[in-house]
């Protein structure tokens, strides 16, 4: 079966994240205690939310967004969820000390009672056992798992400085927060940068600042003998496992990525954000689905579902990270998460927007008779910023770039440009089912917690519906062909609510870039349904052109009363030359 050569690229831009930070020992992640306990009408909601921009150390460099992050979460938690503004503690800048934060967070775990709920927040600078380019220097003594924050009174210095002045997930955080977990609903958004491997950059594109301090410059001592082994040592007896009961845990992006962040500068320069102030692209988007956006069942009710789907959506049109998603096995995560209150806004009708509006493309870097060709095909419109693509030429070879600056394919002459563009405006309205309004929930997962593929990984992924249905697996590859890699066979026809492929192939040369997961879910069989073995055993649902009778009538489908659910997640690949070991 032809699927997945995983195309992507991956250049890393602003904030980064380290993946395994609840589960073993801190990542930065966003978490989600889901579920206030029935009966309990006297159970209370609290917030901490902690926010560093003004470092006081000069050697770490100051950040425009947290104290907006704060400000604007707090404001959103009592609009939309009723928090009351006496139950919500900010520590913006000079408050943020290390002292405060872990003390406000013992405070919160002695006086809580069973059946409350903990927002816990963090909006800073972050940094762990990685260097800034990707390279694991293990100069702290920290395992690669290890996600570490800076509170403001952050010590440069020593070794031992260094340890001491910082908040490290695995001796600080995770003790307080297993109390808490134990009885009580805790949501943990952590939104500053870790390092990982992260991919080289292939293109010098967008804007973002990181989020991330590197200490390898601010000390010249060696690590304290013995350290190292034995933080490793407290990472493996912890095991493999999962070991929250209650908490729900989004990551702003995976362990090879860096995150964004949207600067004054980035604004002035024409980057958005929903309120024109400076945020992370993670909280940014968190904002806008808390407040009304991402509630696409329209039920007024948040499940972890709608709004990790949102956010990722969201994230990945300006910025290559990808969030990341851990629960407890127990929790589907299509449980109600959070009940808006007051007048949350709806979601807008944007998917007919982006399937009738012109596909712009930034094409200054390419020649003027391509540029002439570009603009004969209809849909296509030029224009020099906010692009929803660019184009450069590269070694003889046109490059296509998503607005992320996300690698789509590389072609070898401009009869392949021309061909790839005209078949990427054919599969705009595909493309877009993923941000259509929805009957229930549908979560689609890549397997591995991977923003990024590299040439020999596996690639797999995980589907799950709140209901079942017709569920229908779609892949649209870099040269803007069609796979369909779900059902496979007839005994795959009846309707379901889960689907597992851990193998669908393995990342392979040459085409790298970025590839695209569409599923849909169906409450009633399509009129096609039937039809899909046979074509399966013929071979005619590999490599189908968006024209394709199929792929009309499964948009047809899609327009009638039978869909119930749409959602979509890029894949990027890139090939092991590109990454920095």
């Amino acid at each position: 079966m032809n699927c997945i050569a995983v195309e992507l690229s991956g250049k890393v831009l602003g904030r980064c994240c380290l993946r395994k930070f609840l589960p073993r020992l801190f990542m930065l992640v966003l978490c989600f205690g889901v579920l206030a306990q029935p009966g309990m009408a006297w159970a209370e909601k609290y917030a901490l939310l902690v926010g560093v921009g003004e470092y006081n150390h000069s050697s770490i460099n100051n950040l425009d967004g947290p104290k907006y992050d704060v400000e604007v979460l707090s404001q959103t938690l009592q609009q939309y969820f009723g928090y009351s503004k006496e139950k919500i503690l900010p520590l913006v800048d000079k408050a943020a000390t290390r002292q405060a934060i872990l003390a406000a967070l013992n405070r919160l775990a002695e006086t809580t009672r069973p059946g409350d709920s903990l927002l816990f927040y963090y909006s800073g600078h972050g940094t762990s056992s990685f260097d800034d380019e990707g390279n694991h220097n293990n100069f702290l003594g920290l395992p690669p798992d290890t996600g570490v924050i800076l509170p403001v009174d952050f010590r440069p210095g020593s070794v031992k400085n260094i340890l001491d002045s910082l908040i490290i997930g695995s001796r600080d955080l995770r003790p307080i927060i297993q109390r808490i977990d134990a009885d009580r609903d805790v949501v943990e958004i952590f939104d500053s940068c870790f390092s990982g491997k992260t991919h080289r950059s292939i293109m010098k594109k967008g804007y973002g600042t990181a989020r991330f301090a590197n200490l390898n410059d601010l000390t010249g001592d060696a690590a304290p003998a013995g350290h190292g082994s034995g933080m490793v040592q407290a990472a493996k007896s912890q095991g493999d496992g999962y070991p929250y009961r209650r908490l729900i845990a989004l990551s702003a992006a995976t362990e090879r990525e860096k995150a964004l962040d949207i600067t004054w500068a980035d604004i002035r320069s024409g980057a958005k954000t929903f309120d024109g102030k400076p945020h992370g692209a993670f909280t940014d988007a968190l904002l806008r689905g808390m407040q009304g956006a991402a509630d696409n069942v329209r039920d007024n009710r948040l499940s972890l579902t709608e709004l990790f789907q949102y956010v990722e959506q969201q994230v990945s049109t300006v910025s290559r990270q990808r969030p990341q998603m851990h629960k407890p096995p127990a929790l589907s995560g299509h449980e109600p998460l959070f009940a808006m209150q007051g007048t949350g806004h709806k979601p807008q009708a944007t998917w007919m927007s982006e399937e009738t509006k012109p596909l712009s493309l930034d094409a200054r870097l390419i020649p003027v008779e391509t540029q002439t060709a570009l603009q004969s095909i209809t849909g296509v419109q030029l224009v020099p910023d906010s692009a929803d693509m660019t184009i450069s030429k590269e070694d003889a070879q046109f490059a296509l770039y998503l607005n992320n600056g996300s690698l789509l394919c590389r072609l070898d002459s401009e009869q392949e440009l021309l061909t790839r563009i005209s078949r990427q405006l054919a599969l705009k309205k595909l493309a877009a089912i993923g941000i259509r309004p929805k009957s229930y929930n549908l979560l689609l997962q890549i397997a591995g917690d991977t923003g990024g593929l590299v040439e020999g990984e596996s690639v797999g992924v995980d589907l799950t519906a709140e209901q079942a249905g017709y569920l229908l697996l779609i892949n649209i590859n870099t040269a803007g062909a069609v796979n369909i890699l779900y059902p496979v066979d007839p005994n795959e026809l009846p309707a379901r609510k889960t689907i597992a492929m851990p193998d669908l192939g393995v990342v392979s040369a040459p085409h790298f870039g970025t590839e695209m997961m569409v599923a849909i879910a169906f409450r009633t069989e399509p009129p096609f349904w039937r039809d899909l073995p046979a074509m399966r055993s013929r071979g005619e649902l590999d490599d189908i052109p968006p024209t394709a009778p199929l792929l009309e009538n499964i948009l047809k489908a899609v327009d009638s009363k039978a869909f119930a659910a749409g959602t979509s997640v890029s894949i990027r690949t890139v090939a092991k030359g590109d990454i920095m070991n």
